[in-house]
């Protein structure tokens, strides 16, 4: 059969999704392909068919065929150091991924990305004694960057989600910053073909076939379903850092989550100077280091009872999220975060380890999140204010309040123990510049639902890195040497570390111990578990009945049982005064407590659900669906922005840049080249079409806040520049035609020429980027370049290879000659000074542009010994003519 390549997510196809794996096969490509990845270098097997299939069908992939598994790793080796881009290895099952390591070996040493996908049988056939299987799992052991054993294929959404998500990590964390080889290993069932599944369980839901769904259909914008960039490493993360700088521009509801953060001098600081300068509301967990300390009016610590109101759900709608820090405690955060369907979701994490269990972050920011904020504010003081919701930030401050009020009047009224009064009681009782250790299971919950404020400058501290309540009593003494302490832990975790008392000078540590005892594990009685009786109480309530007093008499430590709440305060007070370690029991009981909780929380939801019926939901969308990605290079003057041609990107003008000196410049990528986005023609054919494209770089010219400045076209962006300049006159200081045609007047031509352009968008999608790429290159229009500058030549196909075929055949279906009306008779209407230039071994358009010097009355450059791509083979004679066009225009101009 033969196999045609699909164009990303067209489901009519030769090779159809005729069962999951076919599906999952073809989502993980996919995601390789929109992260990067132009190259597959395949070994025969039967296991891996489902990938075999998606790589060969995968226009923007080429896959190479190598028998030998060694001899493939080494060839994949050299397609990466040669390329620079990230390679994947492709083999069946067994024995086949063992004669990886050798390559794997050097990879490693030589920073190498490769992404190893290695074929495995399912799950149940492991350690059976199935041929062809044995355990693949952390097979290369440290040599690997990044090891995952993906989920069996299954029709679940979040587990699309999170195969994606992976996917995205792994190259991610292939490319560095320090490079080398990642494992990927992937089960699959049979049927292996496309072929109809044996179980029902393996069939595709039939509503995934044509569903516009992100989880299936991908990102809609055509990136990655999560990028990843290194703050500071610019070579590789530029064009991510401006695109996260145009979110926040463009935001109107942005909304930061501050997730659990280590104490760090200054990071708080920095992130409640950018919450008020920009005016960002920030929910902030307790274990953030955000919530606690002077009151900062764009800080709301009571994220927990805000979200149990249906109403406050339904009302927050943000268009922007960050979250700082690691994964959320709060779970109505994480379903909150689960509901959030086509929102930007930036992810700030010190390392790249991932923090989202969600699997619905669309970029991840590794680096120091104080730095990253602080260079975050500084940039945005370069642009306009930008414009935010008027109804955002009083609905966070009616709703905040009304839940601390209602929370205070539930509490008020208890008089028995309880733990969430407890936590009510610390918010005045903690002391100034100490330490606070919540501990794992309940007490850190609690904090979160009932330490909603404290103006006390309190570091919290926490073992989040997995949770487990072992060891809590320890890790708060190893605080404590460095600060007094105050922990707060349930009865489980104590008996679990009890003998971290036992030890010379442990006892005489500045801790005090707040113990929750309710005689067993009161998360439990939150859970439906409590239902099922009597295995409920024996083995997740697991009682006791520990005499704590003589435990804790028994290792010399004071000991107090609060008797009232007046008693516990002041057993508090003392606790703090003491040298060493003192413990204050409170005394609860399991189910009482539960039902007190669930009783507040009622009351509080119906409380902020009140408080919320004077703010109506109002979405706000960007600006513009599909913005086009920008780069702010600085400088000095009136801006100048560049518009690339055909297939290239903003990093074509690198030597344009450089020749124009201290000039201040604006790259734009052009829809489906480089970092802008390539969403699907048929279902969004107006963003395509040079209208759309003057619309966006309009778009990104408010963002930035730039009145006026020199537009510079080449090709495409000639013909984009000039319907710019139609579209939006008073923006324009002087427009540069460069290789730019304003369209054939004959329509009987421009039909032709559509039908040409349509045709060539389909071979696009058939034969592959790789072989398109080596066609357009040799194409007549670029002979001048590449006998007279090879090496700019070859970098030029180099970076072609980094584009995607979707955006290219949708870039020429749109914005083709074909699909251009002519812009002559406007042309001659044009108010601003124009520059029209071409080189004299292109004839065709060296004749347009003497055209255009004609009618126009503009000035004409024509430039001796050089082809059609004017600014690769003559960067410095351009730079010169142009600078002198633009101080002409400049000085005649008031």
């Amino acid at each position: 059969m033969r196999i045609a390549r699909l164009f990303p997510f067209t489901l009519t196809a030769v090779i159809t999704h005729a069962n999951i794996n076919t599906f999952w096969a073809r989502v993980l490509v996919e995601e390789l392909a929109r992260s990067g990845v132009r190259d597959v270098v395949i070994s025969p097997g039967s296991r891996s068919t489902p990938l075999v299939l998606a790589f060969a069908a995968h226009p923007d992939i080429e896959d190479h065929s190598v028998i030998d598994e060694r001899s493939a790793a080494f060839h994949a080796l050299g397609i990466a150091k040669a390329s620079r881009r990230p390679v994947a290895l492709l083999c069946t099952s067994g024995t086949a991924a063992a004669n990886y390591l050798p390559a794997l070996c050097e990879a490693d040493a030589a920073h190498v990305p490769l992404i190893v996908c290695t074929a495995d049988r399912p799950t149940e056939l492991r350690h059976s004694g199935a041929p062809q299987t044995m355990d693949q799992a952390g097979l290369y052991g440290n040599r690997a960057r990044y090891f995952h054993d993906l989920p069996q294929a299954e029709a679940d959404r979040a587990k699309l989600r999170a195969l994606r998500a992976i996917v995205c990590h792994a190259v991610a964390r292939a490319l560095g910053p320090l490079p080398g080889p990642v494992h990927l290993n992937i089960p699959f069932r049979k049927p292996l073909e496309p072929l109809p599944p044996e179980r029902s369980f393996d069939a595709l839901p039939p509503d995934w076939t044509d569903s516009v769904e992100e989880e299936v259909a991908g990102r809609r914008d055509g990136r990655a379903w999560t990028s990843t960039m290194h703050w500071g490493n610019s070579a590789h993360s530029e064009a991510l850092r401006f695109q996260l700088l145009d979110l926040l521009l463009r935001a109107q509801r942005p909304l930061i989550l501050a997730g659990p953060h280590t104490p760090d001098d200054g990071y708080r600081d920095a992130l409640l100077a950018f919450a008020e300068e920009h005016s960002v509301p920030v929910l902030a967990e307790a274990a953030s280091n955000v919530r606690y300390g002077p009151p900062s009016p764009l800080v709301f610590g009571s994220s927990d009872l805000l979200l149990r109101s249906g109403v406050f759900r339904s009302r927050v709608k943000p268009d922007l999220l960050v979250q700082i820090g690691s994964a959320p405690t709060n779970s109505a955060m994480q379903r909150f975060i689960d509901e959030l369907d086509d929102v930007p979701f930036v992810v700030l994490t010190p390392t790249a380890d991932r923090a989202d269990p969600s699997h619905r972050a669309t970029l991840h920011v590794i680096g120091q999140p104080c730095a990253i904020i602080g260079d975050l504010a500084t940039a945005m003081r370069n642009y306009p204010p930008a414009g935010r919701d008027t109804d955002w930030l009083p609905m966070f401050r009616d709703a905040d309040a009304a839940a601390r009020s209602g929370l205070d009047t539930a509490l008020a009224g208890i008089e028995e123990s309880f733990e969430g009064k407890v936590f009510a009681r610390l918010r005045s009782l903690l002391p100034v510049d100490g330490a606070l250790f919540l501990s794992s299971s309940m007490p850190i919950r609690d904090a979160e639902t009932f330490l909603a404020v404290s103006e006390k400058d309190t570091a919290v501290f926490f073992n989040r890195g997995v949770n487990g309540i072992d060891g809590i009593l320890s890790t708060a003494l190893g605080v404590a040497r460095e600060r007094p302490c105050v922990l707060v832990t349930g009865d489980v975790a104590v008996l679990h570390n009890l003998n971290a008392l036992a030890g010379e000078g442990l006892r005489a540590l500045k801790l005090t111990v707040v113990l929750l005892n309710n005689s067993g594990g009161e998360i439990f009685e939150l859970l439906p578990v409590r239902d099922f009786e009597p295995a409920f109480t024996k083995h997740f309530v697991t009682p006791h009945s520990t005499n704590f007093p003589a435990l804790f008499t028994a290792f010399g430590v004071k000991h107090t049982v609060a008797q009232s709440w007046e008693h516990f305060d002041g057993s508090f007070r003392e606790a703090l005064r003491h040298d060493g370690v003192a413990v204050i029991e409170v005394r609860t009981e399991i189910r009482s407590s539960g039902e007190l909780r669930r009783a507040v929380l009622r009351d509080v939801a119906e409380v902020v659900d009140a408080a919320m019926k004077g703010h109506s939901r109002q979405p706000s969308d960007l600006r513009i669906p599909f913005p086009l990605s920008w780069n702010d290079h600085g400088g000095e003057g009136l801006p100048v922005v560049l518009l690339h041609g055909f297939t290239r990107d903003a990093s074509s003008w690198r030597a344009l840049h450089r020749a124009l000196g201290a000039r201040r410049i604006i790259t734009i990528d052009l829809m489906g080249h480089g970092a802008s986005p390539s969403p699907a023609y048929e279902r969004f054919p107006e963003t395509w079409t040079l209208d759309g494209a003057a619309m966006r770089i309009e778009d990104v010219l408010k963002t930035l806040g730039i009145a006026r400045a020199h537009i510079v076209g080449y090709s495409l962006g000639a013909r984009t520049a000039l319907t710019f300049a139609l579209g939006y006159p008073k923006r324009l200081a002087s427009l540069a035609l460069l290789s730019g045609n304003p369209g054939m007047e004959d329509a009987a031509m421009r039909s032709a020429r559509s039908q040409q352009d349509a045709q060539l968008a389909e071979t696009i999608l058939t034969d592959g980027l790789a072989r398109f790429v080596q066609a357009w290159s040799i194409a007549p229009l670029f002979e001048a370049q590449r006998y007279a500058h090879p090496s700019a030549w070859r970098k030029a196909v180099a970076e072609r290879r980094k584009g995607c075929s979707r955006g290219f055949a949708s870039s020429l279906r749109g914005s083709g000659q074909g699909a251009q009306e002519s812009m002559w008779k406007q042309l001659a209407e044009l108010a601003c000074p124009v520059f029209a230039a071409a080189g004299t071994q292109d004839p065709v358009y060296a004749d347009v542009a003497r055209r255009i010097a004609s009618e126009k009355e503009a000035e004409l450059c024509l430039f001796e010994n050089c082809g059609h791509d004017l600014p690769l083979e003559q960067p410095i004679a351009l730079a010169l003519a142009l600078t002198t066009f633009w101080t002409g225009v400049e000085n005649r101009q008031p």
